[in-house]
């Protein structure tokens, strides 16, 4: 292999990796948000930028077109949701007061992928 050959395979590698910065303090300060319905509650999102998106799109379009706008957002702070009593077991139960755990997007689950 020549230097070369391993320069564009470092680019194709590239292009399979994207990084999010969600931390609050970054999170404030992205402009984009929308208000999003989830099992009932309506919070707001915030949208984490283009390379997100069009790493989402670039994936899941390939299989569907429908995806080529798909946007990645993250929870905003202040519309933390608690987890539906009805699914949260009691060992998942928080602090003193055994509350219920937030679940932000995802229900209590580490992924959510949600279509409409």
């Amino acid at each position: 292999n020549s230097n070369s050959d391993n320069k564009n395979n470092n680019n194709d590698n590239d292009n399979n990796v994207v990084y999010i910065n969600i931390h609050p303090s970054h999170l404030q300060t992205l402009p984009i948000r929308y208000r999003a319905g989830l099992w009932g509650d309506v919070v707001e999102v915030i949208d984490v930028g283009d390379e997100a998106a069009a790493f989402v799109a670039r994936i899941a379009g390939k299989d569907d077109a429908r995806f080529e706008d798909a946007r990645v957002v993250a929870i905003a702070r202040r519309s933390a949701r608690d987890v539906s009593e009805s699914y949260c077991p009691d060992a998942a139960r928080v602090g003193w007061l055994c509350s219920l755990p937030q679940g932000g997007l995802t229900d209590g689950f580490p992924i959510l992928v949600a279509t409409q």
